[in-house]
């Protein structure tokens, strides 16, 4: 009982360190509860039209890459699933970097896809607010006319598609901050009636619902735990669903340490109180035989 109360820290760490490292490794896909509001986003994508026009805007960060880059991979998987053109942009200043690390990840299982014929990437566009007005009205305008790379926009066959707020179907913002999708909603969605649809992370949650409820928002990713769902809907394990068994794992580890040091605690203080009824048992036969 002594031993579970005292266990060296480095064993904890150790075993922690291990069952993590383990499932990050194998994602076991332990059971989750796919939510309305994931389900939401989900078939806002899959119920378009091959051929579509669909814009992904890399609205974060390195610091939030965690809960938005396994949403945005999984995304453009099923978007390359379903013969969606893809038009990748960035609000934020960090987004383009992480757009292309998007591109280049899941190319690798679509080697058949041609860039300017089948996705483009715009990269970052500093303004946004303006930005998004000017590309309502004119998308070669707003972008200057050139891809993340310098690619005229006029040499790439889906540019010349996708001219105005008009052409898209729907835009998926990966919003850490703002700009993100309250934007892209009240600037091409609500106007345009264009279909919006994000994945977020968790602190912005609260704020995204009540968009969902009255219908401005076609669901919503929540953080890591709806990446992780959307990589279920469309059957492929991944970083979510690895990232959440390692929580998981590390959650039940911790809970079961707690248990086992509160069982040593209990135990050991009623091996000391049996010992003490015995001692007093012993002093009373002393005092009876004097």
């Amino acid at each position: 009982m002594e031993k579970l109360q005292s266990i060296d820290r480095r064993v904890i760490y150790l075993i922690l360190a291990s069952g993590i490292i383990s499932v990050l490794l194998n994602p076991i896909g332990l059971p989750i509860k796919i939510t309305e509001e994931t389900l939401m986003a989900y078939r806002a994508v899959d119920s378009l039209k091959p051929g579509s026009i669909v814009v992904l805007s890399f609205d974060y960060g390195a610091s939030n890459v965690p809960e938005l880059h396994p949403a945005a991979i999984a995304i453009l998987k099923h978007a390359f699933k379903k013969d969606l053109n893809v038009v990748c942009v960035a609000l934020n200043v960090e987004g383009g970097n992480w757009a292309s690390s998007a591109l280049n990840q899941v190319l690798k299982s679509y080697p058949e896809k041609r860039y300017g014929v089948d996705y483009v990437n715009l990269g970052y566009k500093p303004g946004g607010q303006v930005f998004l007005e000017k590309m309502a009205l004119d998308v070669m305008d707003a972008c200057a006319g050139v891809d993340a790379s310098g690619t005229r926009l006029s040499d790439l066959p889906l540019m010349g598609l996708f001219r105005k707020a008009q052409d898209i179907s729907l835009v998926v913002s990966f919003t850490a901050g703002e700009p993100g999708y309250p934007q892209w909603i009240s600037i091409i969605g609500v106007p345009y009636r264009v279909p919006v649809t994000c994945a977020t992370i968790a602190p912005g949650v609260p704020a995204a619902i009540p968009l969902v409820k009255s219908g401005h928002l076609r669901g919503v990713l929540k953080g890591m735990r709806g990446a992780a769902e959307y990589e279920l809907l469309i059957g492929e394990k991944a970083q979510a669903v690895s990232g959440m068994d390692a929580l998981s794992v590390g959650h039940l580890l911790i809970i079961g340490f707690i248990v086992a040091g509160n069982i040593g605690f209990i135990g050991e203080k009623f091996r000391k109180k049996q010992a003490g009824s015995a001692a007093r048992g012993n002093g009373k036969l002393e005092t009876l035989g004097h």
